[in-house]
Formats: C-alpha cells, structure tokens, sequence
C-alpha cells in the first residue's frame, strides 16, 4: 500500500475512535447536558458550610434567610435525584435538601459549582485553630482568619461581587439584594467584615 494512503487510513482511523470517544463521554453528562460529576452515585462531602432554606441551598450560598439551617462542613451526602441545575442530596443523619446552581452569580460550570460545595472526601480541619474550628462549624467568618479558611467557613465568594480570590474585600451575598464584606488586612487575615 501506498504511503500517503496508509497515513490517511491511520488519520481515519484515530479519527473515528475519537469520535467514539467523545459518543461514550456525552453519554456520562447528566440529564440535559447537566453535571457529570453530581450526577452519579456515590458519598460526598460538603466542603464548606451550607446555609439551607426551605430544603435549598445555592452555588452562591445565601448567607441568611427565613428560618435557616446550617449544614456543617464534613457532612456526608448522597445523590438522590438530579436535573439540569439541581441535585438533591440526602445528608447520612439529617434531611434532605437540594442544591441549585446559579451560574450568572457564581460563573462557574455545575460541574465547577458542585465541586467546590462537595468533594470526594472530607476536610482536614486539624489544621485549623479550634477558634477557626468553631467559627468553620457555624459557618461565620471571624476576624484573624487567614483565606483558606474563609473559603472552608464560607465558602467562595460569587464571581458577580468578587472578581477573584486574590480580591479585597470578598463579597458575599445575604440573599439576592444584600450583602456582605469580609476585609483583609495585608498580612492576608480578616480585618473586619461589614454589614
């Protein structure tokens, strides 16, 4: 056989096992072209604490609400059901509640969004302070705290009020139309956070 010949048919070839490829990896997105990652069986674990109201809780983590509960870091939860945007989780004790990805907010993938609120494994908090421990478990920031742990007590700020991590002050949403600031000083630990 010819040489150039033979290169096209090689080229074909890996032509078509791509094509294949990416047939059986679409077929791993959720239901309407949602989340591979929430969509699938399995145990997760919050990875910052959740502010739940009426069973809901958002990629952007409304900070307040009607009668709000909080579901701790470390929580271990379940997929029950899933859609486009939403999956409803079941804690391992507790009950159950859905989470709901708002992308103009968080500019993030729900894959993105689901995987900054859940992870495979739980939080190392062993490195924290038992101050910062206690703050992390109520879900508050606290004044001193250095980022990361802002992150694991509360979560990413949204993209819609905080350009990046490296911004200052991050801004965090109470609910739709209000919200709130965590400052830090330039050692990188809170300074103030204001109303």
């Amino acid at each position: 056989m010819e040489p150039h010949r033979r290169s096209f048919l090689s080229a074909l070839a890996r032509l078509s096992l791509l094509s294949a490829a990416s047939v059986v990896l679409g077929s791993c997105r959720g239901p309407a072209g949602g989340s591979a990652v929430a969509h699938q069986e399995g145990t997760f674990w919050t990875q910052y604490s959740l502010v739940v109201e009426r069973d809901l809780t958002r990629s952007t983590n409304f900070r307040s609400g009607e009668a709000p509960r909080t579901i701790p870091v470390n929580t271990e939860v379940t997929v029950v059901d899933s859609s486009r945007n939403r999956v409803e989780l079941q804690p391992r004790d507790g009950l159950p509640f859905t989470f709901e990805h708002l992308p103009k907010h968080t500019r993030d993938t729900f894959d993105e969004a689901f995987g900054k609120a859940f992870g495979a494994g739980p939080v190392d908090l062993a490195r924290f302070s038992e101050e910062d421990q206690a703050a992390i478990s109520r879900g508050e920031a606290r004044v001193g705290m250095d980022r990361e742990t802002v992150l694991v007590a509360l979560g990413p700020p949204p993209a819609s009020k905080t350009a990046s991590r490296e911004s200052n002050p991050w801004v965090y949403m109470s609910t739709r139309w209000v919200s709130f600031s965590v400052v830090f000083g330039e050692d990188g630990r809170v300074l103030e956070i204001r109303p």
